[in-house]
């Protein structure tokens, strides 16, 4: 499979070294983020992107870029991905800040129904971690996926998966519980 050829091939650390060095070009961040997201449906290149820094790539793109919704949500998607079935990946998204980047960029893009559809699937896939349940509630992402609900209530994609955040973050958490209700 191809995913699996460009890893092979280094396609990995090229992009990081691109994106890396690249870091104000707006079009290169978005790609890059893509490669990534695309390269992390893969299980073994959701450990080689994470240990090749890329979870800290990603999260650099967002925060210098935070105005642009594409890399937002090429972002948010790369750190799903990355996240999803990956309990390392989990944690150190949280270590490097990505809650906080991550609930930025909703609170920014109010409007942009794609970011908030993938922000509330990155928020869901953290949110499996009993810690970082904890932390996204202590940064405000409970009101923030309420909100998005809210605002975007007849858009069902929104509504699933403010649904299957709020589900992970008050799964055995009775502070989340009282704090969602």
């Amino acid at each position: 499979d191809n995913k699996t050829a460009i890893a092979a091939a280094g396609g990995i650390s090229v992009v990081l070294a691109a994106m890396m060095v690249h870091k104000g070009h707006v079009r290169l961040q978005v790609n890059g983020c893509m490669v990534l997201r695309s390269l992390a449906m893969n299980n073994n290149n959701k450990t080689a992107i994470a240990a090749a820094g890329g979870i800290p790539v990603v999260l650099a793109a967002m925060t210098a870029h935070s105005g642009h919704v594409d890399i937002q949500v090429q972002g948010c998607k790369a750190l799903g991905n990355l996240s999803e079935k990956n309990d390392d990946n989990k944690t150190a998204i949280a270590a490097a800040g990505g809650i906080s980047v991550v609930l930025a960029a909703m609170m920014v893009h109010k409007g942009h129904v794609r970011l908030q559809v993938n922000g509330c699937m990155v928020l869901r896939s953290l949110a499996m971690n009993n810690n970082n349940k904890t932390a996204i509630a202590a940064a405000g992402g409970i009101p923030v996926v309420l909100a998005a609900m809210t605002a975007h209530s007849g858009h069902v994609d929104i509504q699933v998966q403010g649904c299957k955040a709020l589900g992970n973050l008050s799964e055995k958490n009775d502070d989340n519980k009282t704090a969602i209700a």
